[in-house]
């Protein structure tokens, strides 16, 4: 177990802005390399298994993408406008692709979500495919794997966030772009499918299926109905941009905030947000299994469902003490046995995200400054986990192994997560600047 770390305090600086600046650049060119001409994007560049297009990755992709040319705009417009084109594929790929399953979405939304059909992948958008929107193939272990073999009720594929998440980032690339920005054909492709996204979000919300980490799909999550209740707010405005009726389909604003209901009702105990619930029929849950994990943090940094800020800060602080336990990056949670259950690089830079974006801008930094003094300064090539101190001292499935004794390398999402954290930190530090100087000429 010598390739494990034992590390808890990191001693290191963020540079200047400019410095910031040129690790955001470099950071993007690392980006855009997983980003093909049709929109594909790789989740890992050198990782066979990951070497598919995952719904999930991607448009934490665009966010970062659509950020770096917000921030780059004016400073280095070559930059801002490579960012741009890799979002706006990234974008063209993802409608084109749910539009190839607009048969299997539409047959979910005949079927009781509780029906053993309706659990059948066929019905649903999987969470990840191929350059050609088809179920991923590749050779895993010396031998061909399909992801059509995973067509079965209990599909890890089977994930209700694929559909809300494309969604959020149509809405942030549009807010940030116009909607002249989008393809004729990608046009297209949201009008036929937004109306059809919105019925299957309102029956997957509180239906059980996988979670962010492709586990318990027997289970409702609070991450999932988060991501959906966002969804809608999104395909609102989405829908009002690109004039899609959807007035017989309710008010959709009323329907996220019943969600943000559901949530509070089903996962919320004593002022902490619990991940998940058992479903127990008719779109209820049994009392949550009372553990917290990482992705929760994007409840409360992107989806922002209507939850008290002591529901909020409560969480925040059970993740960081069962999940950190004094850490620069977080476990996914309790025992993961996931390439030992190292400390993720993507989900810390989230927290960093959501630190800079609530005042906790030293907080944001400690993340950031590790991140750039072990691994900016070498490539900017980041991975999706690293051994220090991890919450398994196994790996049960010999993952790490079977990877040639290494983590997972060259994760997008991971670098995605670098480019809006630094960013984030940068906008804080510039406006904190901006006021100092402000009040020194007003002192003057």
């Amino acid at each position: 177990m010598g390739v494990i770390e034992r590390l808890k305090s990191p001693i290191t600086r963020l540079s200047h802005n400019e410095t910031a600046t040129s690790n955001i650049s470099g950071e993007l060119s690392q980006l855009v390399k997983h980003v093909d001409d049709s929109g594909f994007t790789r989740a890992s560049l050198t990782y066979a298994w990951y070497h598919a297009h995952w719904f999930r990755d991607a448009a934490m992709a665009v966010h970062a993408l659509t950020d770096t040319a917000d921030f780059l705009n004016g400073s280095n417009n070559r930059k801002a406008k490579l960012a741009q084109d890799a979002a706006g594929r990234i974008i063209n790929f993802t409608w084109d692709t749910i539009a190839k399953y607009k048969d299997g979405i539409n047959n979910a939304l005949s079927l009781d979500p509780e029906s053993e059909e309706f659990k059948l992948l066929k019905n649903h958008l999987p969470a990840r495919v191929s350059k050609y929107g088809n179920y991923f193939a590749c050779i895993r272990d010396g031998r061909p794997y399909t992801d059509q073999i995973e067509d079965d009720k209990d599909s890890w594929l089977r994930q209700y966030d694929s559909i809300p998440l494309s969604i959020i980032a149509t809405e942030k690339f549009i807010n940030s772009f116009g909607i002249s920005a989008l393809s004729q054909k990608t046009k297209s492709n949201i009008k036929g499918m937004l109306r059809a996204s919105i019925k299957y979000m309102l029956k997957t919300y509180n239906a059980p299926g996988a979670n962010a980490w492709e586990l318990d799909w027997d289970e409702v999550h609070a991450y999932t109905a988060a991501s959906i209740s966002k969804g809608l707010r999104s395909a609102a405005d989405i829908a009002d941009r690109l004039g899609v009726y959807i007035g017989d389909l309710g008010d959709l604003q009323e329907k996220a905030d019943g969600i943000d209901r559901f949530i509070e009702k089903s996962f919320v105990r004593e002022g902490v947000l619990y991940k998940s619930a058992k479903a127990t029929g008719n779109g209820t849950t049994a009392e949550p299994n009372l553990s917290v994990d990482s992705s929760e943090i994007f409840i409360f940094s992107m989806f922002r469902p209507k939850l008290s800020k002591e529901v909020e800060e409560n969480t925040v602080r059970a993740m960081e003490k069962e999940l950190f336990d004094g850490n620069v990056l977080p476990i996914r949670y309790q025992k993961d046995p996931y390439f030992f259950g190292g400390r993720w690089l993507l989900l810390g830079l989230e927290f960093a995200r959501y630190y800079s974006r609530n005042g906790r801008q030293e907080d944001a930094k400690r993340i950031l400054d590790y991140v750039n003094e072990k691994y900016i300064k070498q490539d900017f090539s980041l991975p999706e986990q690293e051994l220090v101190n991890p919450a398994n001292l196994d790996d049960p499935d010999h993952y790490f192994e079977r990877n040639g004794s290494s983590m997972i390398r060259e994760l997008g999402w991971s670098e995605a997560e670098y480019l809006r954290a630094a960013i984030a930190y940068s906008r804080n530090q510039a406006a904190e600047s901006q006021r100092n100087v402000l009040a020194a000429t007003a002192r003057n």
